[in-house]
C-alpha cells in the first residue's frame, strides 16, 4: 500500500467573489458539493496547469484538510493582498466579521506614508475587483525576480509574464483580460495595460493593437533592485 504525504505549507487566502462552487475534485468536471462567498479560507493543496482550458482557469485550491473540497483559484487571493482602489493597500488579514487588517499607502507633503488600519471600510470594494486578480499575478512575477536581482536598472522587450501565464505578443485581448482581470488604464495609439508591484520594483506595460484586438508588444522595467 502506498501512502502519500503532502509537504505543502498551509496558506491563508480570501475568496473575493460570491457563490464560488466547491467541487469534490480539482476539475470543472468535479461534482458540486457546495458554494462559498467572500470568505477567508485555508489552502491545503494546489493542483492544475495555470492555463485557460475551455474558458476555465485550470488551477484549483483544496480548502479542507480532511475532505475533498476544491475551489477554482481564479477568484482566490492569498495573503498578503495587494489591492488598489484609489489608493494602494496591503491587506494582511480579513476575519470572520469582515474586519480587515491593512496598510494604506498615502502621500503626505509629497512623501509616501504607510498607515495601518483595522476596520470594515474596504470589504464591499473587494468583490470581483480586477486588482484582486492582479495581486496573485504580481506575486508570481516576484518569484522570478531573482533572475535579475543584481540588476540596477533593466529594460526589456520580452515579458517575464510568459514564464507563468504565456502572455505574449499576438495574444488576443479577450484572453489577456481573462488572465489579468478586465481593466484598462488608458493609452493613445494603442491601449495600455499596466501591471506593477506596490513597492515600485518593476512596471509592466502591455501595449494593445486596438485595430485587431491583440497584444502589439510587452515591455517591463525593473527598477533599482538591490
Amino acid at each position: 500500500m502506498m501512502i502519500s504525504v503532502s509537504c505543502f505549507a498551509v496558506e491563508s487566502a480570501f475568496v473575493f467573489t460570491e457563490n464560488l462552487r466547491i467541487r469534490n475534485s480539482p476539475s470543472s468536471n468535479g461534482a458540486v458539493v457546495g458554494s462559498i462567498s467572500m470568505k477567508k479560507v485555508e489552502i491545503y493543496d494546489k493542483q492544475g496547469t495555470q492555463k485557460m482550458i475551455n474558458g476555465v482557469w485550470d488551477y484549483w485550491y483544496k480548502i479542507s484538510e480532511q475532505n475533498n473540497q476544491w475551489i477554482n483559484a481564479y477568484y482566490v487571493v492569498t495573503f498578503p493582498i495587494f489591492f488598489r482602489h484609489g489608493k494602494d493597500y496591503k491587506i494582511d488579514n480579513i476575519d470572520d466579521n469582515n474586519i480587515i487588517d491593512y496598510y494604506v499607502f498615502d502621500f503626505v507633503n509629497g512623501e509616501q506614508v504607510l498607515t495601518r488600519k483595522k476596520d470594515t471600510a474596504l470589504f464591499d470594494k473587494l468583490i470581483d475587483n480586477p486588482y484582486m486578480r492582479l495581486s496573485e499575478l504580481v506575486k508570481d512575477i516576484n518569484k522570478q525576480l531573482h533572475i535579475e536581482e543584481n540588476t540596477e536598472y533593466s529594460y526589456h522587450n520580452i515579458s517575464i509574464l510568459n514564464l507563468f501565464y504565456e502572455i505574449q505578443k499576438g495574444m488576443n485581448i479577450d484572453y489577456l483580460q481573462t488572465i489579468t482581470g478586465n481593466f484598462q488604464t488608458g493609452g493613445h495609439v494603442t491601449g495600455i495595460y499596466e501591471i506593477f508591484d506596490f513597492k515600485k520594483t518593476y512596471e509592466i506595460y502591455v501595449y494593445i493593437n486596438m485595430d485587431v484586438g491583440t497584444i502589439h508588444h510587452i515591455e517591463y522595467t525593473l527598477n533599482h533592485i538591490k
